[in-house]
C-alpha cells in the first residue's frame, strides 16, 4: 500500500517528467539542412525547404529519401526490418534516421536554442 510520502514522491517525478518534455519541445530548433551520408561519406546536402527525392546506393541496394514539406524521411530501403522507413519524417535540428544494414544516415542540421544536438525517443 502506498503511503502519503510515496504518493507525493510519485507526483513530483511525474511533474518533473512532464516539465522536461515541455522544455525539450520549446528548446528544439527547426532544421535547415538535410545531410545524407553513406558509409561515412557525405553524399548530399540539401535545404530542408526545397522538395527533392534522393536515391543513395549502398551495399544492399538503393535507399530512397524524400524531402518535402520541411521534413525528410526514408521512403524505401532494401534493409530487411525497414526500421528506417518506420521511423517516419524528421525536421528538428539534431534528428536523424539511420539504415544500419545499408550504411545510410539522414540527419537534419540547424541551430538548437539550448545546444542539444540530439534527442532520443
Amino acid at each position: 500500500m502506498l503511503t502519503l510520502s510515496d504518493k507525493i514522491l510519485i507526483g513530483v517525478f511525474l511533474l518533473l517528467s512532464g516539465l522536461s518534455f515541455l522544455a525539450l519541445a520549446v528548446f528544439r530548433g527547426a532544421g535547415q539542412t538535410v545531410v545524407v551520408e553513406q558509409d561515412g561519406k557525405v553524399m548530399a546536402r540539401r535545404s530542408i525547404a526545397v522538395e527533392d527525392t534522393l536515391r543513395i546506393e549502398g551495399p544492399l541496394g538503393v535507399t530512397t529519401i524524400q524531402i518535402a514539406g520541411g521534413r525528410a524521411r526514408v521512403l524505401d530501403a532494401p534493409c530487411p526490418q525497414q526500421l528506417c522507413v518506420k521511423t517516419g519524417a524528421i525536421s528538428n535540428a539534431g534528428a536523424m534516421v539511420v539504415c544500419v544494414p545499408n550504411r545510410v544516415v539522414v540527419r537534419v542540421e540547424g541551430h538548437s536554442k539550448d545546444g542539444v544536438d540530439a534527442v532520443t525517443r
